[in-house]
C-alpha cells in the first residue's frame, strides 16, 4: 500500500516537474509534498535560528569561563612564586640554624 502510494506520488512529482497535466488525486499530493515541505523547511529555519542563539549563548559563556581559567591560572602562579620564595626563606633559616648551633633550642 505504501509503496504504491510512494510510487504514484512519484509519477505526479515526474509529471509536475516536466510541466505535464495532472489528475485531481496527482495535483493533491504534489500540493500536499510542497506544502509539507514548506512547512518542514520554514520550521528548520526557526530550529536553525535557535540554535544559532544557542551556539552564541555557549561561545559567550566558553569565553568567560576561559577568562576565569585564565585569571586561576594567574593567580595559581602568583600563589607558586610566593610559595616558592617562603620555602628559600625557609631553606635559608635552616642553612644559618644548621651552620650556628647555638641557635637552636636547648632541650
Amino acid at each position: 500500500m505504501l509503496e504504491e502510494w510512494i510510487k504514484q506520488l512519484s509519477i505526479a512529482l515526474d509529471k509536475f516537474v516536466h510541466g505535464e497535466q495532472l489528475t485531481e488525486d496527482e495535483r493533491i499530493a504534489v500540493a500536499s509534498i510542497i506544502y509539507a515541505t514548506i512547512k518542514y523547511l520554514d520550521n528548520f529555519d526557526k530550529c536553525n535560528d535557535e540554535l544559532k542563539e544557542i551556539e552564541e549563548k555557549c561561545k559567550k559563556k566558553l569565553e568567560e569561563v576561559q577568562k576565569e581559567l585564565t585569571d586561576l591560572h594567574k593567580q595559581l602562579e602568583e600563589k607558586e612564586e610566593e610559595v616558592d620564595e617562603k620555602l628559600k626563606t625557609l631553606d635559608n633559616l635552616v642553612k644559618i640554624i644548621e651552620s650556628n648551633p647555638r641557635l637552636l633550642p636547648k632541650n
